[in-house]
């Protein structure tokens, strides 16, 4: 091995690395820090209305024989009234389901635009969690 092909793959090593450390600290950001913030936070309950409902999809090949997979992440805004909006996540399905639905499909098919109740949630200044939604 000459040594420019040897610098070549210790800048890709580092490369990986820097990448591997990146996408820990995101996954660190995304998820373990909202959980432990809102392990501690009380649960808050209040009338709201249901203003907008979205689902992002993420779609992902897992190879020849696997296929495609595509992962449904399904939100809904609640407005309280204060007139403030809040986004909550409710769930996640993927196309590798068995044809029953989650609960979290279950609950966000379950609500529509429009629709009054009550919440129940825990949040923070910055992250929330959906507990539950009953309507009137």
């Amino acid at each position: 091995m000459t040594g420019k092909s040897k610098i070549m793959i210790r800048i890709l090593l580092i490369f990986i690395c820097a990448m591997v450390v990146l996408a820990l600290g995101f996954l660190f950001r995304q998820v373990v820090i909202p959980q432990t913030l809102l392990a501690d936070s009380p649960k808050q309950v209040a009338q709201v209305e249901a203003v907008a409902k979205r689902i992002r999809e993420r779609h992902e090949n897992a190879g020849p024989i696997s296929g495609e997979s595509i992962y449904r992440y399904c939100y809904i805004t609640f407005k309280f009234p204060d007139g403030s909006e809040k986004e909550f996540y409710i769930g996640m399905s993927s196309s590798g389901d068995t044809g029953v639905q989650s609960d979290s499909t279950a609950v966000y098919n379950s609500i529509r635009e429009g629709d009054m109740g009550v919440l129940t949630y825990k949040a923070t200044k910055n992250f929330a969690d959906f507990i539950s939604f009953e309507p009137n």
